[in-house]
């Protein structure tokens, strides 16, 4: 299977472009830089809870209260609950 010219182009772009993205916000510092067409206002922080992340952060705290070593790789995760 061989890519086009624009097809290559377009996927070396992506590549750049993730590359260049924060992985913590999901911003790019030109987003921020007045001198490259951005702002420092270009976003402001939302407060937002998820109540499965919630869940999953108590248990986390209900384990770390009950024992006195949490074997290291130890994840809570959510699993569906048959009602």
């Amino acid at each position: 299977m061989e890519w086009s010219k624009a097809d290559r182009d377009k996927a070396l772009w992506v590549y750049i472009r993730e590359r260049q993205t924060c992985t913590g916000c999901g911003t790019r510092p030109e987003e921020w830089d007045p001198e490259q067409g951005g702002s420092r206002t270009a976003y402001l922080p939302s407060v937002t809870v998820c109540p499965g992340c919630r869940r999953i952060g108590e248990r986390q705290e209900q384990l770390a209260k009950a024992h006195d070593h949490i074997p290291a790789g130890t994840k809570v995760s959510l699993r569906k609950h048959d009602n």
